[in-house]
């Protein structure tokens, strides 16, 4: 790794809607930072770089962590921490554990108030496992098995599970596992503005721009106060890679999403580079019953579109990785080798597919993502073209497509996809209530499987797990085209980057002044 020049002192003027705004930017540009009532806190502070904007409010039911995870570790406590030895450690709950395959007790902090000064306690877990059990958000299935929740006394709570959680750990450290102060799940609305949670850090909305900057300061009464080591963190939205590492090179963040393009000359401009394995870009079918397009319901169509995928050229050509059939990694325990290669580049095949479909004059389908990801998206598009296969790219923006995206409108999608772990994922994709199966198809073998997989021991499920994939797979529920490493750009003010087990970016826990 290289080391650029010391610029985080300067003041980035910055130009949005027309109105100029002045930007502090960097680690050491305001010592002396004080908490959004006014407080003084000592501390340098920290820029961000995020690819996307806080869609929908501040409620962590509604949010995907693979989307939001540092804004949501930064206004939220999670009870458990996921680690990078893929274990977990103590966040609100100090001592957890299984008593058996349907019970899972916790000891909780002591002493932790919310922003509000709700105090934290065996209740807030409860009313808010019951909430987002309850609620319509993205995260919601990922509680279903909760069938109810014990208060044995003031800082103990035994979770009654329906059916096996196998990763309810991971869970817990993520988004559904995020306190929100009681009286602020009372009145969800309140959520739509600001977070109310006991994290290390407090939203200061008032020098905050929406859908453009977050600014947060540290909070003095955060159980672990002592090491959080920044007073102020602003997350700031750019989601063109080149504007983000622009404006790293340029001193106005201190760390960006990144990726691979500009790996290179991060290094030669003596930026640190972070890498670990990526997302997979992916199409993902998500009109599976045919109710936009009829032609999706056959499984012949969807073969036919993985086929006509000239993977390698892409790979190659236009996205820097490795070209893949199948959507999981091999990080994850559903990973197959032989599936990397389920679908040859064969053209021939896809042609005779869509005869057999009765689509021998063509077939058209609309797939929906953003303006990021249009370069590899044309280059399928021009793949399927060569077999008689029309595919209608919708281009909406960010802030656009999440929520259509979320209800179902399009029949595809078409993005780099994150994954935390087997049972998690295959939930979000095969369970009717799951994130992303957002048109409700329902495979009840593919349900049952996965539900009769939570009961086996760890090898056994794993067997499983590749199983389910292998069905995915040959089925046709997605169209990947390259996995990728994952690149993270930091300059020489911060150190400690850590990407847990089950997160996309690295941590915002660890990351500590640099003490070079």
């Amino acid at each position: 790794m290289t080391k650029r020049n010391n610029l985080y002192r300067r003041i980035g003027v910055l130009f949005v809607g027309g109105i100029a705004f002045s930007v502090a930017s960097g680690c050491a540009n305001n010592p002396d930072a004080g908490n959004a009532d006014g407080e003084q806190i000592d501390g340098p502070s920290l820029a961000i770089a995020v690819e996307q904007p806080v869609t929908g409010g501040w409620d962590p039911t509604q949010w995907t962590f693979l989307q939001y995870s540092q804004v949501s570790q930064a206004a939220y406590e999670s009870l458990l921490h996921a680690t990078v030895e893929g274990d977990f450690s103590p966040g609100l709950a100090t001592d957890w554990g299984f008593e058996s395959a349907l019970e899972f007790r916790m000891s909780l902090r002591e002493g932790v108030t919310f922003s509000d000064g709700e105090a934290f306690d065996a209740a807030a877990v409860k009313a808010n496992l019951e909430y987002g059990k309850a609620s319509d958000g993205r995260g919601a299935a990922l509680v279903q098995a909760v069938d109810s929740v014990d208060v044995v006394d003031e800082y103990e709570v035994v979770i009654h599970l329906s059916t096996p959680v196998p990763d309810l750990e991971l869970i817990l450290s993520q988004n559904m596992g995020m306190m929100v102060s009681p009286a602020a799940l009372g009145k969800p609305a309140d959520l739509v503005n600001a977070p109310v949670g006991a994290g290390p850090y407090v939203f200061d909305a008032a020098e905050s721009i929406e859908d453009y900057s977050y600014v947060f300061t540290k909070n003095p009464d955060y159980w672990d106060a002592d090491n959080v080591e920044f007073s102020e963190l602003t997350f700031r939205v750019m989601s063109d890679a080149q504007a983000a590492f622009s404006a790293l090179q340029a001193g106005e963040v201190n760390l960006s999403w990144a990726t691979q393009l500009d790996a290179d000359a991060a290094e030669s401009a003596g930026i640190n580079v972070y890498e670990s394995a990526g997302p997979t870009v992916a199409g993902q079918f998500v009109d599976l019953n045919g109710e936009l397009n009829p032609g999706l319901a056959d499984e012949r169509v969807r073969q036919a579109i993985n086929y006509a995928i000239n993977r390698e050229a892409i790979a190659e050509n236009v996205i820097m990785g490795s070209p893949t059939s199948q959507m999981f990694s091999p990080e994850s325990d559903s990973f197959v080798d032989a599936l990397d290669d389920a679908y040859p580049y064969d053209p021939e095949r896809a042609k005779q597919l869509l005869v057999e479909a009765g689509y021998a004059d063509g077939f058209t389908f609309a797939v929906g993502s953003v303006a990021a990801h249009q370069v590899p998206l044309q280059a399928v598009a021009e793949d399927l073209a060569a077999v008689g296969v029309t595919l209608e790219m919708e281009l909406p923006q960010l802030a656009e497509f999440v929520p259509a995206a979320i209800s179902g409108k399009f029949p595809a999608v078409f993005a780099p996809v994150s994954f935390a772990s087997p049972s998690l994922d295959f939930q979000n994709f095969i369970s009717t209530e799951g994130s992303k199966n957002t048109r409700k198809y329902e495979d009840a073998d593919l349900i049952a499987a996965l539900d009769d997989s939570a009961f086996l021991e760890l090898e056994e499920r794993t067997v499983e797990y590749q199983k389910i994939n292998t069905v995915l797979t040959e089925e046709a529920w997605f169209f990947p085209v390259v996995r990728m490493n994952a690149y993270y750009f930091y300059d020489e003010t911060v150190d400690g980057l850590e990407r847990p087990v089950g997160h996309p970016l690295p941590t915002i826990r660890t990351l500590h002044p640099s003490s070079e």
